[in-house]
């Protein structure tokens, strides 16, 4: 939605000199149009109350929190699907510890050392 105000603008200065403009403001404004509706949901009260002291701390309701929470759960479902590992995946996973690929790059110097010594 677009806003427009024509103003004029007349200045006195000595000497006789006077200045006179026209200029317009233009303001665009955005509108979001949405219909609010109730949900009704059974949760534990000391839920509820850690939700409210959160949302209370973060300057948000809590229908804001739910909104948002909702809003981030349906955002992006492709991302969410996972495809289950391929056979060859499964069957090397784990062929490598967690402490071979930290040392690869003393074994790799190692290597060359004997490689080429």
């Amino acid at each position: 939605m677009l806003i427009s105000q024509k103003h004029s603008l007349q200045r006195f200065y000595p000497a006789g000199l006077t200045i006179r403009a026209n200029y317009s403001i233009i303001v665009r404004i955005r509108v979001h149009i949405y219909m609010e509706k109730k949900l009704t949901l059974k949760l534990d009260g000391a839920v509820i109350a850690q939700a409210k002291h959160y949302a209370s701390r973060h300057e948000n309701s809590l229908s804001g929190l739910v909104e948002a929470f909702f809003q981030q759960l349906t955002a992006c479902p492709a991302a969410k699907t996972r495809q289950p590992h391929s056979p060859l995946v499964r069957e090397l996973s784990g062929v490598i510890s967690v402490q071979d690929i930290k040392n690869r790059k003393k074994d790799y110097t190692a290597y060359l050392t004997n490689k080429y010594a």
